[in-house]
């Protein structure tokens, strides 16, 4: 698989969050480092962040196994049952050591903290930049006056949305199923709905049975609308207006050859890159088939191995075909839908997450191996 740094759009948020990791990992070490993880996207890529530094450290160190992962996770009854399923899934799938509470979440820190006799502690977040709990925070920033004390750590604090899928879809990593139904943020089940702007709007179903009304997470196209869906007040879907449809009735997508995970597999040569665009090409023609979608070859510079597709067609077409990509067996994995309001290169259009964040490593993380993390 290709590494991080050759990923054009996301290599250097990569390069970074392993970064403040790895310090992290350094200065707290791994018993004293926690994840919280609420079983949101954000906290999903932190999670694996952990994991690969994780890896690293015990290899550096000449462990005789990889050190544990340790989580926290806050549970409360307005909880999505999505969302309890895919934690237990990922502690018992990686056998974290998860920590639970349903109580306030002032005592549940307090009592990570006291289980650690006096030891500092700090608590890995998925906090990024446009959060509205952001605020002023910084890689490292210590935590507020009315909490016990313990150090925040913010390894994509510069993240935005299009990193998160990137990362995700790219790895391959798993993630929890209410995203492909249309959520693109979660929170309570009283205030959070399916994000307007992904709604499915008539159309024919053309292969059997019904798919959902809503395209998944990863194909919004204007990621300030992020949020959209949160609130208590629930959005009319049906008259909504589809903002993740550009101005021809379509969407532009990151596409890869299902199973290369990571940044896919690099192309050397001109003519190889040429042909992994006309492969791809050719694999999502035939997934099109009887859908009435012009799909056109978009030449931006990519990660290795993946490729950009402008797909032209009415919504419902292009959901079918997003429905038909996503079945087991498809030769074709969608990574992302491209940030649609931007005219950019593709390694530059959509960074704009604000300045890079600085770290005082010493760029010692830049053997970490990421290419396991499927």
């Amino acid at each position: 698989a290709a590494s991080a740094s050759e990923d054009p759009f996301l290599g250097d948020q990569i390069q970074e969050a392993l970064d403040v990791v790895d310090d992290a990992l350094r200065l707290y070490g791994p018993s004293n480092l926690i994840v919280s993880f609420n079983g949101g996207k954000d906290a999903v890529v932190v999670f694996h962040l952990l994991r690969a530094c994780l890896a690293h450290y015990g290899h550096t160190r000449r462990l005789s196994r990889v050190p544990r992962m340790h989580a926290i996770y806050f549970d409360h009854k307005d909880e999505f049952a999505e969302i309890r399923d895919f934690v237990l899934e990922m502690e018992q799938r990686y056998s974290v050591a998860l920590s639970r509470f349903n109580g306030g979440f002032r005592d549940g820190i307090q009592a990570c903290i006291t289980e650690r006799r006096g030891s500092q502690v700090a608590f890995i977040l998925g906090t990024r930049a446009g959060d509205p709990n952001a605020g002023c925070q910084t890689s490292f920033s210590p935590s507020s006056d009315w909490l016990p004390p313990f150090m925040r750590v913010n390894p994509i604090l510069n993240w935005n949305y299009g990193h998160v899928w990137q990362f995700l879809r790219s790895y391959d990593l798993p993630y929890c199923s209410l995203y492909d139904e249309g959520y693109t943020s979660l929170g309570k089940v009283s205030d959070t709905s399916h994000n307007p702007r992904l709604c499915r709007t008539g159309g024919d179903h053309n292969d059997g049975a019904p798919p959902s009304r809503f395209l998944p997470a990863f194909l919004l196209a204007d990621w300030a609308d992020e949020r959209s869906g949160r609130g208590k007040t629930r959005p009319d879907h049906h008259a909504a207006d589809l903002a993740g449809l550009d101005d021809h009735g379509g969407v532009t997508l990151v596409v890869a050859p299902a199973g290369a995970a990571g940044a896919g597999v690099a192309a050397t040569a001109d003519g190889e890159r040429r042909k992994s665009l006309e492969d791809a090409s050719s694999a999502c023609q035939a997934l099109a088939e009887g859908l009435g979608l012009d799909i056109r070859l978009v030449d931006m510079d990519t990660p290795p191995g993946q490729t950009v597709l402008e797909v032209l067609g009415s919504f419902a077409a292009v959901h079918d075909f997003v429905a038909r990509a996503q079945r087991a067996g498809s030769s074709v994995r969608i990574i992302r839908a491209l940030q649609h309001t931007a005219a950019a290169p593709f390694e530059s259009q959509e960074n704009a997450s604000g300045q890079a964040c600085s770290s005082s490593s010493s760029s010692s993380s830049s053997s970490i191996d990421l290419s396991p993390l499927k």
